[in-house]
């Protein structure tokens, strides 16, 4: 990244927008009298980890055609070495399980039902849902159930059986218990006593010696629809109505357009496993075979495109490695348009709004929403923009490439007629480049869908990449070029990373910014993540004879890999002062030190820096004569994450439409602001 990000940072006094006087900026320097900086023994800097192989990347048309191998609902009849969006419960013998009401109404809407459900809300008409549940209820199991035993029943027995066999270990009930079962809440509304039975006196691999005797399973069942029935008596057995062969005809082929097979299994239409990849004769073979129907299967109808994407799907191994690294051209500045998506993705994966991917990976785009990420594109940002987005487009650009970097938004920033804020570091500025998907290998946050519509967005490429600290290098640290005061860059993060303890213990950016995979990037303005990087100490002394009170006090950077804090925006200010036996302040003996890299508005030179390297210390030597109503020494550190921001948008004087832009943005910093650490020590 060779251009300079000067200007939009703060720059706005070189296109002649004038400022207002400001006394704020007066006498700084005793903001740093008596403080020094305390580094620590200089080491040999961190050696970033070697790059492993660009591994060739798979084009759309293989990503179609994998998108196509489940939503036909290939991956569910064979096994082709790929993995089903989600492993739903089996559909087979439907029709002896569940009432065929309450299937209408899960289908319908499963949240109603069950509000923890792992079932996405399908996108399906009344018409639709009548054929979907004729074809699911026409799946009766080989061989038939047998009839219930005639077995007098005891539910306390059933009660002790499901503590001593941890039932909750799997299933959940209430919010609580395990999640590899289906929950057991309102089992009165969904089986029957018949079903129950079987399945409780079934062996269940990898415990099949642990099965349930008949009356065992007798008692456990009058147990659970005592305790999980809600009020509803349980029926024996259902006996629906058998459904028109044309309504289980069109069920299958809503369930295959909708993706139901992309999760769930059906042994009545397994097919022979045809493990990717093939040879080409093998693909196409099989593309054409499912051209007509094959028994209960309905014909594949593919156009020519469509055919070409699945073949080539088909002959792509379908676990790519996980030590990929991203392309050298992934962070080329504005990222370049994304171009049309492939026919074959989901409505949503089709789109670049942050909202489309929260339909599937829906507690990412929850921590998303609230992080400075997503505000990347603030009022005070489109402020400045107002008039260089049409003066000088090229300038504006430059801003965008970390604040929206994505070439749609800038597109959308020039022909807006009004600037409003938007989403600012998008899902896709990160993770999709010409609608190719990268990410972790894995993650803790897994897709949890709200809603599907039937498909999704192809391969992703996983790399290791996304783990490591030079991930965030293009936007967190200028070029060895780049502007610079007193021979140090304005933005140094990743360089001041390099060189600190936690760099060569292994921990990275996203270990403290996004542990666990989380969305939210933390930061200055999260008072826990400063305060676990910080250590207030303070030591003093006090000669009552002479009224003399001497000590200092020192935060050690403890936790932060890199300087604290890393930019120049941002403040932590400490104040001394002597308080009164009541607690009131004694005002004239307050003392304020600051913890900062300041510069003036314009940038022109370095007042100071008393930032704190990781590693090491800021010290303030204090002396204060005590008056003779003082009783208390109180110490207070506060964090100022908009310090700079505050002033700067204090004396802008725009006018015109970039005037409420900048009072939204001075109102929203107001506030920002916290304490970070007290302490009250007696002088008695």
């Amino acid at each position: 990244m060779k251009w300079h990000k000067r200007l939009f940072v703060f720059g706005l006094c070189y296109l002649g927008c004038g400022w207002a006087s400001s006394t704020s900026w007066a006498n700084p320097l005793e903001l740093v009298r008596g403080v020094r900086i305390e580094r620590p023994t200089p080491t040999a800097p961190h050696s970033p980890p070697s790059r492993p192989a660009v591994a060739t990347l798979p084009d759309l048309d293989i990503s179609a055609g994998l998108v196509l191998l489940h939503r036909k609902g290939c991956i569910t009849c064979h096994d082709l070495g790929y993995t089903p969006l989600s492993n739903g419960p089996q559909l087979d013998g439907l029709a002896h399980k569940v009432a065929p009401d309450w299937l209408r109404r899960w289908l319908e809407t499963p949240f109603s039902y069950l509000p923890a459900s792992k079932m996405p809300q399908i996108a399906l008409a009344p018409e639709q849902i009548d054929d979907i549940s004729a074809f699911l209820l026409d799946q009766t199991p080989d061989p038939p159930l047998m009839p219930l035993p005639n077995l007098t029943t005891d539910p306390y027995r059933g009660a002790r059986l499901f503590r001593e066999r941890a039932c909750l270990q799997c299933h959940t009930a209430a919010g609580e218990g395990g999640s590899t079962g289906p929950a057991l809440d309102h089992l009165g509304h969904k089986i029957n006593r018949r079903w129950l039975h079987h399945f409780l006196s079934a062996p269940h691999p990898p415990n099949a010696e642990r099965t349930l005797s008949q009356q065992e399973a007798a008692d456990l069942g009058a147990f659970l629809v005592r305790r999980f029935a809600a009020g509803v008596k349980v029926a024996d057995e259902f006996a629906p109505a058998p459904p028109s062969r044309a309504a289980v005809k069109r069920g299958l082929a809503t369930a295959i357009e909708r993706g139901c097979l992309q999760c769930h299994a059906l042994t009545r239409y397994a097919g022979p496993a045809l493990k990717a990849p093939v040879e080409a004769s093998t693909a196409r073979h099989w593309a054409d075979a499912h051209q007509q129907q094959l028994g209960p299967v309905p014909a594949i109808v593919l156009r020519p495109a469509a055919r070409r994407a699945l073949v080539q799907a088909l002959q792509y191994a379908p676990a790519p490695p996980t030590d990929t690294d991203l392309p050298d051209d992934y962070w080329p500045g504005t990222i370049p348009p994304q171009g049309s998506s492939p026919q074959a993705y989901s409505l949503d994966a089709q789109q670049l709004q942050p909202e489309a991917c929260g339909t599937c990976h829906q507690e990412q785009w929850r921590q998303w929403q609230i992080s400075r990420h997503a505000r990347a594109l603030s009022p005070g940002l489109l402020g400045q923009l107002v008039d260089v987005r049409r003066q000088n487009p090229d300038l504006g650009r430059n801003c965008l490439t970390c604040h929206a970097p994505l070439d749609e938004q800038y597109r959308n920033l020039l022909a807006s007629a009004e600037l409003t804020p938007d989403h600012g570091i998008t899902c896709a500025a990160c993770h999709v480049r010409q609608h190719r998907y990268f990410g972790p290998p894995s993650d803790t946050l897994q897709p949890s869908a709200r809603h599907f519509t039937g498909g999704h967005h192809g391969v992703v490429v996983a790399s290791t990449a996304f783990r490591q600290s030079e991930f965030c290098v293009p936007c967190h640290q200028f070029a060895a070029d780049g502007f610079a005061l007193n021979g140090t860059l304005l933005q140094n993060t990743y360089q001041e990373w390099l060189n600190s303890p936690q760099a060569r213990q292994g921990q990275t950016c996203q270990s403290c910014h996004m542990p666990q995979g989380q969305h939210l990037s933390r930061g200055i303005r999260d008072r826990q993540v400063v305060a676990q990087a910080l250590e207030l100490q303070v030591d003093w002394q006090w000669q009552k004879k002479g009224e003399h009170l001497r000590g200092e006090v020192r935060l050690y950077n403890r936790g932060a890999g890199h300087y604290l804090p890393t930019y120049v925006t941002p403040a932590l200010f400490v104040r001394l002062s002597l308080a009164d036996a009541q607690g009131a302040l004694l005002d004239s003996t307050t003392q304020r030190r600051a913890v900062q890299r300041r510069l003036p508005v314009d940038q022109s030179y370095q007042l100071f820096d008393t930032r704190i390297p990781p590693g090491g210390s800021w010290i303030f030597a204090f002396a204060q004569e005590t008056p003779a109503a003082a009783h208390f020494l109180n110490v207070l550190v506060e964090v100022d994450p908009d310090f700079f921001y505050r002033d700067f948008f204090a004396q802008l004087n725009l006018r015109g439409a970039a005037a409420p832009l900048i009072r939204q943005a001075h109102a929203q910093i107001a506030d920002s602001p916290y304490i970070l650490f007290t302490r009250t020590y007696s002088l008695e």
